[in-house]
């Protein structure tokens, strides 16, 4: 007959262990004081909800039945990558002086963003006319006034949805003056970039204007759909945001462009000396092109273009390297530029500008 035995003391610790850190991560969170220069908030204040078809109502996610649903976030910044589902998060805050503040989403959603507050109490049977919807103003990122009753703690409700491109959220709550400084290096830092890839864009125009050589103009090429990409990302000026609308048929457009045009380029650097590269660059090109007027038919198709990107990579890069020793000095100037502008574009897809 088996008999009992006690539990090894060291497993009892650890599983009651185990309970605490449970019980405190589900633990909400209490409200995020707000009144500093710059804050992000602590990862563990942030909740998120996914809403598939972008059906969900205001009044039905701040409702008690919905609590359950959200999930804790577990990383710095939330990211959900290239999805068409819409996400609402949710933070608690609080704010206590007379300052302005406001609420950045350090990274362009150029599809629909809209912040709410809820006071706390309403969610305790309070009037549900306390909803407010704070101000959206006009920037490269997703940006609102927080106009906010003081001392009241405020449930904040974001939904976001980004279409074709990436989503997430790096937010941050800053002041009037920090405000100030972090739009001056914004708009000077993309503005910088963009207008020096105007330039290189406009003097190897001219050089192959005067020289008349195809692979001048393949670079050209290059840079302005490299150029394309930079604006995606940074979306300099929101005025525009109808020419890289993440619903657009084409916006995927730059990116095929990029490659296309750094294989083309190739090609002509290359110039029959690497057979296996000279098929590469001559034949995906030409593949790229051909989808054109079908790129709105392809499901996910940047995560496509993105994978294909990496394979070429893996395959181009060692012939590339290879070929350099054997080019002049302007050729292999142009050929290392070749390799940086797309690489360029591939970081400012997926990476968030800070400071």
């Amino acid at each position: 007959m088996p008999t009992f035995r006690p539990s090894n003391p060291l497993t009892t610790l650890l599983m009651i262990l185990a309970l605490f850190i449970a019980i405190c991560q589900v633990t909400v969170a209490g409200p995020v004081n707000i009144d500093t220069t710059s804050s992000e908030p602590p990862p563990n204040t942030l909740q998120y909800l996914e809403d598939p078809d972008g059906s969900l109502t205001l009044e039905e996610i701040s409702s008690p039945a919905f609590d359950h649903r959200f999930r804790q976030n577990e990383s710095d910044v939330p990211r959900f990558g290239r999805t068409r589902s819409t996400y609402w998060l949710r933070l608690p805050v609080v704010h206590n002086n007379d300052h302005d503040h406001y609420l950045l989403i350090d990274h362009p959603i150029i599809g629909t963003a809209q912040l709410y507050a809820v006071p706390i109490a309403t969610k305790q049977g309070s009037e549900p006319s306390a909803t407010t919807s704070l101000e959206r103003i006009s920037y490269r990122t997703p940006l609102f006034r927080l106009d906010l009753p003081h001392g009241q703690p405020m449930m904040l409700y974001l939904r976001a949805y980004n279409g074709k491109a990436l989503l997430e959220f790096p937010i941050r709550f800053l002041s009037s003056e920090r405000l100030l400084r972090q739009s001056i290096f914004d708009y000077g830092f993309f503005a910088s970039i963009l207008v020096s890839l105007c330039v290189l864009a406009a003097y190897n125009l001219l050089l192959y204007i005067n020289l008349r050589e195809p692979s001048l103009l393949a670079l050209v090429i290059l840079i302005g759909s490299t150029l394309l990409v930079t604006y995606q990302d940074s979306n300099l000026l929101p005025w525009l945001e109808p020419l890289n609308s993440p619903d657009s048929y084409f916006f995927s457009l730059p990116l095929i462009l990029t490659i296309a045009s750094a294989l083309n380029f190739w090609k002509h650097v290359n110039n029959g000396q690497d057979p296996l590269l000279d098929k590469i660059c001559r034949w995906v090109p030409a593949a790229l092109i051909a989808t054109l007027p079908f790129l709105g038919l392809v499901p996910s198709l940047e995560r496509v273009l993105y994978l294909l990107a990496v394979i070429l990579s893996a395959i181009t890069l060692p012939l590339i390297i290879r070929s350099l020793p054997g080019l002049n000095h302007t050729s292999r100037q142009n050929a290392i530029a070749a390799i940086v502008f797309p690489g360029r574009a591939h970081i400012n897809s997926h990476k968030t500008s800070k400071i």
